[in-house]
């Protein structure tokens, strides 16, 4: 194999697999915006969407019932940015107390009834109850597959005291499938054993082709040598 073939195959494998792992970002690829649907008895009921910093770190001080000493600091990544919805009329906008997506259990948040807060495992929102409104929104869930969050909601809103629940879907804005870097890496290889297959095929298809040629020229020199000694013989 030649070298330059091998220095081209070299060059298109890191090519692929650099393809596979880098995907081009824009330069808010640190912020991850997500729009939720909400549903109940299989209507939808809302919209809304979320953010979170995925390069983000927090520490935050909860309060751990039970144990010795029960104040705790816990690192938290992930942290929510903004978060806004509509739910049977009822607005909801702002972040209000650290909220989180944990990658193994899901949504995790600290409720703030005294200090340090508690660490519970849903998004709380609340509206101080007036004449004009007011009320708790609560919304549990976790990753269902890549790109797509799944979970419940519970909502009590004021004056009317209605009281509503339903379950939610939120996919990631602008997302798209990207290939995995080992599908990529295996295409390129099968490329390449084309590659490698059609090239020594061609060499293959020379060397014969030159085997030919020469043994063509020394039939043809052989039978000129004939002729010769035929038409000049010795006495």
């Amino acid at each position: 194999m030649s070298s330059k073939l091998i220095n081209f195959a070299a060059f298109t494998i890191g090519l692929s697999i650099t393809a596979g792992l880098v995907v081009p970002q824009s330069a808010d690829a640190a912020i991850l915006t997500y729009d939720v649907v909400f549903s109940a008895s299989n209507a939808q009921v809302g919209t809304g969407e979320f953010s979170y910093d995925t390069d983000k770190t927090l520490t935050v001080s909860y309060f751990a019932t039970g144990e010795s000493p029960p104040n705790k600091l816990l690192d938290i990544f992930n942290p929510v940015t903004s978060f806004a919805a509509t739910i049977l009329g009822v607005e909801w906008q702002g972040v209000g107390q650290t909220k989180w997506i944990d990658p193994s259990l899901g949504f995790r948040g600290l409720i703030a009834d005294r200090s340090p807060a508690f660490l519970v495992d849903y998004w709380a929102f609340g509206k101080p109850p007036t004449a004009f409104g007011g009320g708790l929104l609560r919304l549990s869930g976790k990753e269902a597959e890549a790109g797509v969050l799944e979970g419940s909601w519970f909502q009590a809103s004021l004056p009317q005291l209605g009281i509503s629940s339903g379950n939610w879907t939120a996919t990631l804005r602008g997302s798209e499938a990207v290939p995995e870097p080992s599908t990529m890496l295996g295409t390129t290889l099968m490329g390449f054993g084309w590659l490698i297959r059609k090239k020594v095929a061609q060499s293959r298809g020379k060397k014969i082709t030159r085997s030919a040629e020469f043994s063509l020229q020394n039939s043809n020199s052989k039978n000129d040598s004939f002729e010769r000694h035929s038409m000049n013989p010795v006495v």
